[in-house]
């Protein structure tokens, strides 16, 4: 029989070991479609071949944002479409937005494969304007760096799933970029 620590034999403790290495270090390579936040502009372009971006039309008035979508792309074999959120030429959001929520039980499958184990799985309530009540699944993994991959099953419409990749960072230029078109609009009173 072999050797016991804290009740786990050696061999079953190392595969315990493994299996965390493998969840953290695919944690670290959290990415959408190859875009890791931090890219800039370029480097995001090139992952697609090409990339059309715009003024985020959340802050159309300031330059230091943008949107850049690709649509009708393939994610875990779904479509979806790409968004990537870009705050001084880096990307501080990127999701994978419209999949189809009757198909999250596969999305939800391949990204425990690639990712792991979530850090953190909910079931949401989740209600419309009619007062309709539906239960939905909202799962995160976390990188040690603090980027997060969250999962929703629905976002404002019940018929879409989303992927949304963020990070310590993307809280910050967000609130940055709000802050200022705030201050702008207050000039405007």
């Amino acid at each position: 029989m072999g050797r016991k620590l804290g009740g786990l034999t050696a061999s079953a403790l190392a595969v315990a070991m493994l299996a965390a290495v493998h969840h953290a270090s695919a944690a670290e390579s959290l990415a959408i479609k190859g875009v890791k936040l931090g890219m800039t502009e370029q480097q995001a372009s090139a992952v697609f071949g090409g990339l059309p971006c715009n003024p985020h039309p959340a802050h159309p008035r300031n330059a230091r944002a943008k949107l850049c979508l690709k649509l009708n792309r393939s994610y875990a074999g779904l479509k979806a479409n790409i968004a990537i959120t870009l705050v001084d030429d880096r990307a501080v959001m990127v999701q994978a937005q419209n999949i189809d929520s009757e198909r999250f039980t596969d999305l939800f499958a391949a990204l425990k494969v690639a990712y792991g184990k979530p850090d953190r799985t909910e079931e949401v309530v989740l209600s419309n304007r009619m007062g309709a009540r539906f239960k939905g699944t909202e799962a995160t993994w976390v990188g040690a760096s603090g980027v997060r991959l969250d999962l929703m099953q629905y976002t404002d419409d019940i018929t879409e799933s989303r992927v949304m990749l963020t990070g310590p960072d993307s809280e910050r230029a967000l609130n940055s970029l709000n802050r200022q078109q705030a201050e702008a609009a207050a000039k405007d009173l």
